[in-house]
């Protein structure tokens, strides 16, 4: 059996289980953040001087399907996943690299999760973008 990777989401303090966002197709994690530097430059001298200033945010992105029996069952797992992960909340999310390995990212979620137009009443397609280190 393969190693399949879970991605859990807690509240801020990072111990108390929020949701686990089961069923995720693709991801673009990992990522670093783009560097964030300031530069000062003077046009009578040669060069300049660079201070660094640590990683930018990143939006992570998840793509994601929710599984049901029926209808019934899927739109209430639909209300689950918004209810589940508020907007302008903060969270921590550990994804697992192996059985014994995680990484743990400080998220917000800033807009509304998009779900797919898809037509079928027992699964259900959707993109969840979270904000990387926003938060601190």
């Amino acid at each position: 059996m393969s190693f399949i990777p879970v991605f859990k989401l807690f509240k801020a303090d990072g111990t108390t289980p929020q949701y686990t966002i089961a069923n995720v197709m693709s991801t673009n994690w990992p990522q670093e953040g783009e560097p964030k530097f300031i530069e000062h430059s003077n046009l009578r001298s040669n060069g300049s001087i660079i201070i660094p200033g640590g990683k930018g945010s990143w939006d992570l992105i998840i793509n994601g399907c929710l599984l049901a029996d029926n209808y019934s069952d899927l739109t209430t797992a639909k209300f689950n996943l918004q209810s589940q992960i508020v907007v302008n909340t903060r969270y921590v999310l550990r994804i697992d690299k192996s059985n014994t390995k995680y990484d743990t990212l400080k998220v917000m979620r800033l807009s509304e999760i998009d779900w797919d137009r898809t037509n079928t009443r027992t699964y259900q397609m959707y993109n969840l973008i979270l904000k990387v280190g926003c938060w601190s």
